[in-house]
């Protein structure tokens, strides 16, 4: 098995030595066996291998890799009533449906159900929403095909077993990034048809989920006679199995959404489509943000963090404890301007940890909002600021 992933472990110990290693080190290896084809595979390497860390950060149906294996993905039903093989309620909340399920990040990341809330509120929370991770994992998944495309056409032997490995699981990837946009826009769709009554959303969630469905089924095919019939790595039903296996529990939960869909016609449900109209404009949104860190701060002494907004901006400063075990404190800034600033208590500095911050933005009708720093395109910078402290 390690022959497979050669390439990878390469990678993880060059880059691990040297973050910064030039392009050209980390292409050697794929020009060595694929010559020409070796750039447009990176890049089909690079978005491919941003899918599953995406999906497993944002659809944390449970903190273990026995239950929750989105290669392999165990379905979670996002309709209220559809069968759950009940593999993943142990360690979800009340109510304990998709539409609730925490991410591993939920200071980033934003839950279905309270992604619906806001929007018919009309208070976005600034979170990186659902409809912005399924637009994503589209995106990664057009250009993994792409450059896999361009591969193939550049490849001395595209039929070499070295490359047809590659191909076919950049192949699966991206497969895989279309049916979890198709299920996650499912589900925002069905969060707001519970929130709203308007049966239009839910028709709309349906015609997603499908195309969800349809590119499960071609990933079927396309792993078709390369990968064994049981996946096994344990004996629980969530840790063995095959994609095809898990077709039949996607399709029950879209035969349950179908049923919702005709009760809500026939009791002529409705809406002013203003829901849908807000998840079209809530796009992935930075800048309007100048910011330069402290180098560090003084425990025990107050802490003033400074920025400055675009005109029409609004900030909120987000602090903690570099400690996971906290919550998150919402500090009030004060204004002139463009010119904001925010204090930090002596108390709270006290503590020996790091500090770690970010920004909410809102724009002056509170319409839309986002994080900064946030995540940039690339999914892989850091999304806060982290301060060390220093004693006086």
């Amino acid at each position: 098995d390690w022959r497979k992933y050669s390439y990878e472990y390469r990678l993880w110990g060059r880059l691990m030595y040297d973050p910064s290693a030039p392009e050209e080190t980390l292409l050697r290896a794929l020009r060595h066996e694929f010559g020409p084809a070796a750039e447009d595979l990176a890049r089909a390497l690079s978005s491919a291998g941003k899918v599953l860390p995406l999906v497993t950060v944002t659809q944390s149906l449970s903190a273990s890799n026995n239950f929750f294996w989105p290669e392999v993905f165990t379905d979670m039903p996002i309709a209220r009533h559809a069968r759950s093989l009940e593999t993943y309620d142990f360690d979800l909340e009340d109510p304990g449906t998709w539409g609730s399920a925490s991410p591993f990040d939920p200071q980033l990341f934003e839950t279905p159900d309270a992604y619906a809330t806001a929007l018919v509120a009309g208070r976005p929370s600034g979170r990186v929403t659902p409809d912005q991770v399924a637009s994503k994992l589209l995106k990664l998944a057009e250009s993994a095909e792409a450059a896999l495309e361009r591969a193939h056409a550049a490849a001395q032997d595209p039929e070499s077993p070295g490359f047809r490995r590659l191909a076919v699981d950049v192949a699966a990837e991206a497969l895989l990034a279309r049916f979890f946009a198709g299920k996650i826009q499912a589900g925002v769709a069905y969060s707001l048809f519970r929130t709203t009554g308007d049966a239009r959303l839910l028709r709309s969630g349906l015609a997603d989920y499908q195309d969800g469905r349809d590119s499960l089924a071609r990933l079927i095919k396309t792993v078709s006679g390369i990968y064994g019939e049981n996946l096994a790595f344990g004996d629980r039903p969530s840790e063995q199995g095959h994609w095809s296996d898990r077709l039949a529990q996607v399709d029950a939960d879209i035969a349950e959404m179908a049923r919702e869909l005709e009760e809500a016609k026939r009791g002529d449900a409705g809406g002013d489509g203003s829901a849908a109209a807000s998840r079209r404009s809530a796009q992935w949104r930075q800048g309007g943000l100048e910011h330069v860190p402290a180098e560090a701060f003084v425990h025990g002494r107050p802490f003033v963090v400074a920025a400055k907004a675009d005109p029409g901006l609004t900030i909120e400063l987000h602090a903690r404890h570099l400690n996971q075990g906290e919550d998150w404190l919402v500090v009030p800034m004060n204004h002139e301007g463009r010119e904001f600033s925010a204090t930090i208590a002596a108390d709270y500095t006290a503590a020996r940890y790091p500090l770690e911050y970010f920004f909410v933005l809102r724009d002056d009708e509170g319409a839309q909002a986002w994080l900064a720093p946030g995540l940039d395109a690339t999914l892989s910078n850091q999304p806060y600021y982290a301060v060390p402290g220093r004693v006086a």
